[in-house]
């Protein structure tokens, strides 16, 4: 790996979404305004949302008049703050999440403050269609997270037997790095299993939708959009960065595949 291909992974690696958060009204304490039910966090694009769950309730615990919602996991999300009917899918990189739904990335001005704006809410307030509910904390997200690399290597080689022969250390430390941004242990198993790959684990989002087409390591980006959107993309954003369409997306991968071992083209 070049150290052009190494700073860029660090910088990746490094980023972070400005997330705004507020208790929704019908579940806070009487009386609270707006401001008072916001707080804002800095975390991590290449995590998952609920990695920071407990954190999150954690900080918003006295403002909660029902305490027994707090102990509901399950129950809990996350929805766009001015569309309350569209839970977040928590299942996706956060840094994905926010390239695809915040409008900021589309109306993006030089200097400004990007922010995530959500609501924290229960679903027996809002309805959580097509929503993978999180039952389970963080062992259910580990369990996620590894299913989504076993998929990523079955689409590389045939097989998910490279993620398969990880022992139960290397597994703890590839997680551990994910989990607690140890960048070096993660590319270090992360090289066992990429290596070689003849087709590309990648997935084309947009608000509406999210694709995984088959693609092939030496496919020209533009092009395999052209064939999947029947449209031109001159442009699109990858980890949080506007990009040409014209790259292969193998180099795209080297340079830009998520925590969760694919490739997220969001559509602008």
């Amino acid at each position: 790996m070049s150290t052009q291909v190494k700073e860029i992974r660090r910088l990746c690696w490094n980023g972070s979404v400005n997330v705004q958060v507020v208790l929704d009204q019908s579940l806070s304490l009487e009386g609270l305004s707006v401001e008072e039910r916001t707080l804002l966090f800095k975390l991590n694009r290449n995590s998952y949302i609920m990695c920071y769950f407990d954190g999150i309730i954690a900080k918003f615990s006295n403002l909660i008049k029902n305490k027994e919602f707090a102990k509901q996991t399950g129950k809990w999300g996350f929805s766009l703050t001015d569309h309350q009917d569209s839970p977040l899918p928590w299942n996706y990189p956060l840094g994905v999440l926010f390239d695809t739904y915040s409008e900021h990335v589309k109306k993006y001005e030089a200097n400004m403050i990007q922010t995530f704006n959500l609501k924290l809410v229960h679903n027996d307030i809002v309805t959580f269609k097509n929503f993978l509910p999180l039952y389970d904390g963080l062992k259910q997200v580990r369990l996620y997270w590894m299913h989504q690399w076993k998929q990523a290597c079955y689409i590389m080689h045939g097989s998910a037997k490279r993620v398969m022969s990880l022992t139960v250390q290397e597994v703890d430390l590839f997680w551990e790095a994910c989990f607690n941004g140890i960048s070096e242990n993660y590319e270090k198993t992360s090289t066992k299993i990429v290596n070689y790959s003849k087709r590309i684990p990648l997935r084309i989002c947009s608000p509406t939708q999210i694709m995984q087409p088959v693609c092939t390591s030496e496919t020209v980006l533009r092009k395999l959009l052209l064939q999947e959107l029947n449209a031109e993309c001159e442009t699109v954003i990858i980890q949080g960065v506007e990009i040409s369409t014209l790259h292969l997306v193998r180099d795209l991968y080297t340079r830009f595949a998520s925590f969760d071992g694919f490739l997220y083209i969001i559509l602008i």
